[in-house]
């Protein structure tokens, strides 16, 4: 990464590594004079197996992330997805800004015009699915562009066959998403620090704040960048006329973000104001977020923290601005959500967009093995390990649905019951994903949202002929810890099953 006043030969006192070039035996083609568009971009993927390799990685990317996008049942911060999807524009607006729900709107308005479509869990989750392949190629670039194209190839990979961000291109949340927008964002900022100019640096404010409009966490990383690129531009001086691309970059971001900031603000502390009632604390924050990035594997990640290190210590000795701008935002991200995780509930999903600075320093780690090997075969043998490492966690995440299953007890409940029986769902926002695959009117039932022993007892005592089915699943600790909801159940009510997370009981 080049910096303003930084002479180039001097920007990382390197130490010469000889680093293989897959496209070191091939024929280049792709300089013909007046060769028209689709010559170039044919001569170039002839020639290019780094490009030939990207659209094999893109291709498996898309027929993991497409592939049975229906299979799990939505649960429910799916069906809140849905729920706030419904809401055209104005409406959405008026409930993030009156404190109805805390996340920006973007993603529910994409959602809303994917809703045209057909209201079914595959319309729902294609949005997610398609950026979380577009993140792919992204990654290769913004790895190319930080390290080199071998980081970049890997890193790449790493992505499309990371069981983490395959399960979240698989949600109809905003994580992929919002992912793809950092990544991007990113992306342009080497861009702009490396080439001269203006526009690299509106393109790269354009992206972090889509990136804010997507999840308010991102804004950790987007400040972080900035941070980090004034910090180094004060301690060599650079002068202010230099820092005109970053002036318009800040003015756009401002721009885009402004209708969100006084927004953001109220949401964090409607967020903080109360106790977390669910999702990890301090350490164990990041050591199962780490866990989540390598598979849902222990042992591979600590093989995989193994290699961030010795990565990261191979891009010091070669390229120390890049170093020193991953480790800063890596620190910074995961430290700063490990200290909200003491104020606010967090899960490891809220750090998707560290993704790609943890991928590319792994990636990385292949350049310590070029100082006895410069071998190209080195980067081949990678990539198989990669696929490797990662087919126990894709094949977990086809054959193993952990999502509570809402459709299920729906058809269950819809054979079981007669007309003027009453569901009971426990807690009461659960009825957001159980609606969405049960009608109670076509059933000829009444349903109820409760969430504590009170409103069973009253139910009991207005109780005549009907029967009283529950459905409640392990959230129903948090909303009522007393405990007398389910203690009143075991009580009063036969238990009927459990189907992945819902327990169903049966008052007579």
């Amino acid at each position: 990464m080049k910096m303003p006043g930084r002479k180039m030969g001097k920007e990382n006192e390197k130490r010469e590594l000889t680093i293989p070039d897959l496209d070191q035996m091939k024929n280049i083609h792709s300089h013909q004079k007046n060769a028209g568009l689709f010559s170039e971009l044919k001569n170039a993927l002839l020639s290019s197996r780094y490009l030939q390799i990207l659209l094999v990685l893109i291709f498996i990317a898309a027929v993991l992330r497409l592939y049975a996008l229906d299979l799990s049942p939505l649960w429910l911060d799916e069906a809140l997805t849905y729920r706030w999807s419904l809401h055209p524009f104005s409406e959405y607006w008026g409930l993030i800004s009156t404190g109805g729900e805390v996340s920006p709107p973007l993603f529910y308005w994409m959602e809303y015009a994917m809703l045209s479509f057909g209201h079914t869990e595959i319309t729902l989750r294609l949005l997610p699915a398609v950026f979380g392949i577009l993140t792919v190629p992204v990654v290769y670039y913004l790895g190319s562009y930080a390290v080199d194209r071998n980081a970049g190839l890997l890193a790449a990979a790493l992505i499309a066959f990371s069981p983490f961000h395959l399960f979240y291109s698989q949600e109809a949340r905003m994580y992929s998403l919002m992912l793809f927008f950092l990544a991007c964002a990113l992306l342009f900022f080497f861009r702009a620090v490396k080439e001269e100019g203006v526009r690299w640096w509106l393109v790269f404010g354009l992206f972090s704040g889509l990136a804010f409009w997507t999840h308010f966490y991102s804004g950790l990383l987007i400040a972080g960048v900035y941070i980090w690129h004034l910090g180094m531009s004060l301690k060599r001086k650079v002068k202010l006329s230099q820092l005109k691309g970053v002036a318009c970059s800040l003015a756009i971001l401002v721009v885009i973000c402004l209708p969100l900031l006084v927004i953001s603000l109220g949401s964090m502390v409607r967020m903080t104001s109360r106790a977390p009632t669910w999702g990890n604390r301090g350490f164990e924050v990041l050591t199962t977020t780490l866990s989540h990035f390598s598979g849902y594997s222990a042992p591979i990640a600590v093989i995989f923290i193994a290699l961030f290190f010795i990565g990261m210590y191979m891009i010091w000795l070669t390229k120390r601005d890049t170093c020193s701008l991953f480790a800063w935002l890596f620190i910074l991200f995961l430290g700063g959500n490990v200290a909200l995780s003491y104020f606010m509930s967090m899960a490891p999903r809220y750090f998707i967009g560290i993704l790609p600075v943890f991928f590319i320093g792994i990636a990385s780690s292949y350049l310590a093995l070029t100082r006895f090997l410069p071998d190209r075969r080195i980067i081949y043998l990678s990539l198989v390990l990669i696929v490797l490492v990662s087919v126990p966690g894709i094949v977990h995440h086809y054959t193993v649905v952990e999502k509570e299953d809402w459709r299920y007890v729906s058809d269950l409940l819809a054979q079981s019951t007669r007309p003027g029986d009453t569901v009971v769902v426990m807690p009461a926002y659960m009825t957001n994903p159980f609606d969405f695959y049960y009608d109670n009117v076509t059933d000829g039932t009444r349903e109820i949202g409760l969430s504590s022993a009170e409103g069973l007892h009253s139910l009991l005592t207005q109780k005549q002929e009907e029967k009283i089915f529950i459905a409640f699943t392990d959230d129903l600790n948090a909303a009522d810890p007393s405990g007398e909801a389910i203690q009143w159940m075991k009580e009063h009510a036969q238990f009927a099953g459990n189907q992945r997370g819902v327990y169903v009981f049966v008052v007579v």
